[in-house]
């Protein structure tokens, strides 16, 4: 399998496009006790739980497992998920979940426009199928360039309850068939439409993260 973007070139890159560079690095650092207000850890589940929106962050998904979670603020947050060790060129995917202003049309735009700044230009491959039973999604594959060295990049967004759910993935060269069906295992496999209502104000009890 093709290996995923060297990480030294992404560093810069891949922030401007929402997409965590490394899976060792967090938009900021977070205190334990922020993470227990935000998170809420459900290890009988095996998952972690964003309190404000209800989305649940598996432990484990499609033969991918979860390598970090991201606080870039009590409404946006996000987890990295790659391939267990021992494998190092799967490609990784990351998920966000946040608050977005305007329609899922205007927030695609903005999601591509941004892709474009940051690449240098985009070509729209194909459009990325919504996952089953979500109705409200928008998503493509774009062949793009990092100096030279061609890339395609992907993502999916659907709305729901008031929130933006936001996959996103690229891969050096393209990806070939075995790299992305197993990203789209893992786009499928992800609890798209398991929200349940926000917890009440105050409901943070300082558990940790998993």
């Amino acid at each position: 399998m093709k290996q995923v973007l060297r990480a030294a070139a992404l560093a810069t890159l891949l922030a401007l496009v929402g997409v965590p560079a490394l899976a060792q690095y967090s938009s900021r650092p977070t205190a334990p006790e922020e993470a227990g207000q935000v998170f809420r850890a459900d290890p009988a589940e095996l998952r972690t739980v964003h309190r404000a929106s209800g989305v649940t962050f598996p432990d484990a998904l499609a033969g991918f497992v979860r390598q970090r979670l991201n606080i870039y603020g009590p409404d946006d947050v996000g987890a990295r998920y790659g391939a267990p060790a021992g494998d190092p060129a799967a490609p990784w995917v990351d998920l966000y979940v946040y608050r977005s202003p305007g329609s899922i049309d205007d927030e695609a735009a903005n999601i591509e426009a941004q892709m474009g700044a940051a690449f240098g230009g985009l070509s729209r491959r194909r459009a990325v199928p919504s996952p089953a039973a979500v109705v409200e999604a928008r998503g493509a594959i774009f062949y793009a360039k990092l100096g030279d060295e061609p890339v395609e990049t992907a993502y999916l967004i659907v709305r729901s309850n008031g929130w933006t759910l936001k996959a996103r993935a690229t891969e050096r060269g393209g990806f070939n068939d075995e790299g992305w069906a197993r990203v789209r295992a893992l786009i499928d496999a992800f609890p798209w439409r398991a929200m349940p209502a926000p917890e009440p104000a105050g409901a943070a009890s300082g558990e940790g993260t998993t």
